[in-house]
């Protein structure tokens, strides 16, 4: 039996998009574990997770239904949050490569790090992901965003100077990151040195998802700390493929 993954749609090419789910897409094609995508639209996301009796995610006191979810269809559980995916994942599948071979709370510190390192970058990417939504998702993603930003959504991409101040502190964060992974040595190009692991999903991600929204601004960050990043995409690339 296989696994669905539950994923929101675009016109994208591929239609896949969500740095989320990609992180989930990528844990399952790397373990090798069999799955299809089951496509949901913005406003279809809460009614479906009910429907499956998946867990809401967020903070107790303002749950909300997201994705990845994934359905596994051999155990019969299902499981929200890609964190928790992955650890599911390892445990129920401890004769595949391990997503988490210190445990997921080095994973849960490092994606903070990573998302706390270039903050500005939901709010840059959230514009450009709109008009690329089908019109399904639109009014949804419109509210939900407006509400988050107190502003138009049309609004919401910061204008010139403040703009290129927003993408230098990304830029600032990615050098700071740079940093780090460089003193694990030349040799060793993954987060945990030699080997692949559920941290180079995190930030293939989130890097994808610039790529796809915005190819202008992933020309400049494919340049950044001597290619790192644009390499990193290069070698996750298989783990990307849709089913």
């Amino acid at each position: 039996m296989t696994i669905t993954l539950y994923d929101i749609p675009s016109t994208v090419p591929g239609s896949a998009f969500s740095p989320n789910v990609f992180k989930t897409r990528m844990a399952l094609n790397f373990k090798g574990l069999s799955h299809k995508t089951e496509w949901v639209e913005y406003p279809d996301i809460a009614p479906r997770m009910k429907e499956l009796g998946a867990s809401p995610t967020g903070p107790p006191d303002d749950p909300e239904y997201t994705v990845p979810v994934i359905h596994d269809h051999s155990t019969g559980k299902i499981i929200s949050n890609s964190l928790d995916i992955a650890q599911y994942l390892d445990e129920t599948y401890p004769d595949t490569p391990q997503l988490l071979p210190s445990g997921p709370g080095i994973a849960a510190v490092f994606e903070r790090y990573f998302i706390q390192s270039t903050t500005p970058l939901s709010r840059l990417m959230q514009p450009t992901q709109f008009p690329k939504l089908n019109p399904a998702s639109h009014a949804f993603f419109r509210k939900s965003r407006e509400d988050w930003t107190k502003c138009k959504v049309e609004d919401i991409l910061p204008p010139g100077r403040e703009r290129e101040e927003a993408w230098s502190r990304v830029k600032q964060g990615m050098d700071k990151l740079y940093g780090l992974l460089e003193k694990n040595g030349k040799d060793k190009p993954f987060v945990f040195g030699d080997r692949i692991t559920y941290a180079e999903f995190i930030m293939a991600g989130y890097l994808v998802w610039v790529k796809i929204m915005s190819e202008e601004e992933w020309v400049q960050i494919s340049t950044w700390n001597g290619g790192r990043w644009d390499k990193l995409l290069e070698m996750t690339e298989k783990y990307r493929t849709i089913y």
